[in-house]
């Protein structure tokens, strides 16, 4: 396959990641730095196979993630359809770092950590973290509500236990989907 167009991907999946991470559009409701938990909070080792889809503005984007999470660390890493990667985010409980096949289009990887840890962190855990912040976690049958300074932020629906994830950002505005293919508990 011709390299022109294997850059091409990886800059549409780029595009994909950046508009579901709100890089382009901040909202003054955001604090300046996100809030994480450490990877030993979610209690157990596990890896993930999982399709990412954005619908944002009548468009839909799509790629590849795979996710490990140990008591220790977080990587998650993201794919092209071609399997190019295009993103890897490291995390240990202290230091966030990433990096990004892209130098033009840096994506916010504590953002990335914080809405992946509010859809599949306990919510004992989360409970817990959130409770002397700005934040509030409504825990409702079928998903969650993130609420900061007492406005929506983020919407967790589940559909098919936990295979189907969806997530609506209020603020820019965009659905994403996360399609868990396979999980293994180590």
């Amino acid at each position: 396959m011709p390299h022109r167009l294997i850059n091409k991907l990886a800059g549409f999946a780029l595009i994909l990641l950046l508009s579901s991470c709100s890089l382009l559009e901040t909202s003054p409701a955001i604090p300046p730095e996100l809030p994480l938990l450490p990877p030993a909070q979610f209690g157990r080792t596990s890896e993930y196979q999982q399709i990412l889809q954005l619908d944002r503005a009548g468009q839909r984007w799509e790629m590849q993630v795979l996710l490990r999470i140990s008591d220790k660390q977080i990587r998650l890493l993201g794919l092209s359809p071609l399997g190019q990667r295009l993103l890897q985010i490291d995390y240990n409980g202290e230091k966030v770092e990433s990096w990004q096949a892209s130098e033009e289009m840096q994506l916010p990887a504590r953002e990335i950590l914080f809405q992946m840890q509010i859809s599949l962190w306990p919510e004992k855990a989360l409970v817990k973290w959130l409770a002397d912040s700005h934040w509030q976690l409504q825990i409702l049958p079928q998903g969650r509500q993130l609420f900061y300074q007492g406005k929506p932020w983020l919407a967790v629906n589940y559909v098919d236990g936990q295979k189907i994830i969806k997530l609506t950002r209020y603020q820019p505005g965009y659905q994403m989907t996360i399609i868990s293919r396979e999980e293994k508990r180590l």
